[in-house]
């Protein structure tokens, strides 16, 4: 488990550089940055979970986060483990979300994930509403490819303070 966490992190790495990415030829290559199949699968993945969110949809939630699941997030000044996301869940209601993908990198079992969440209903922690109000976050999940699929085993979440701003994906 130790060295999938070490290849997760040593892929995200190259995410926080100030050079934009750009896609590669070949998306099946090691390390690559996919815009084709495997964004696909994982914008289907992302849209899984913000439905799951909305739907308070415990069971797929549940499948989605691996076990080791943390979130550090915007809202929060520490870690939240798996049970605690699971708990706010069902506690809060989050509408739907759009969900743009801004960059996949994935390892043989695992992926890092760049993405936009997007939604005009304010998230259930205190932020300062945006302009427009609509409410937006820059999200980074790492992804792991176990036996049953592939579960997300961190996230880290930015408030985008301005909404009509987005990161270049090029």
């Amino acid at each position: 488990m130790k060295y999938l966490v070490l290849a997760a992190l040593s892929l995200a790495v190259p995410l926080v550089g100030p050079a934009p990415c750009r896609a590669q030829e070949d998306v099946h290559a090691p390390g690559a940055r996919s815009r084709g199949a495997s964004e696909a699968s994982f914008l289907e993945l992302e849209w899984e979970w913000t439905d799951a969110l909305a739907r308070h949809d415990r069971d797929r939630l549940e499948s989605l986060l691996h076990a080791d699941f943390t979130l550090l997030s915007a809202g929060a000044a520490s870690v939240v483990e798996r049970a605690r996301y699971l708990e706010n869940s069902m506690a809060f209601e989050w509408p739907r979300r759009e969900v743009r993908i801004i960059d996949v990198r994935q390892e043989e079992e695992v992926a890092v994930i760049r993405c936009v969440w997007r939604g005009t209903e304010p998230p259930p922690f205190p932020i300062p509403e945006p302009e427009g109000g609509v409410y937006a976050f820059l999200l980074t999940d790492v992804w792991l490819r176990g036996d049953g699929g592939w579960q997300v085993l961190a996230r880290h979440s930015s408030f985008i303070a301005d909404a009509r701003l987005e990161p270049d994906r090029e």
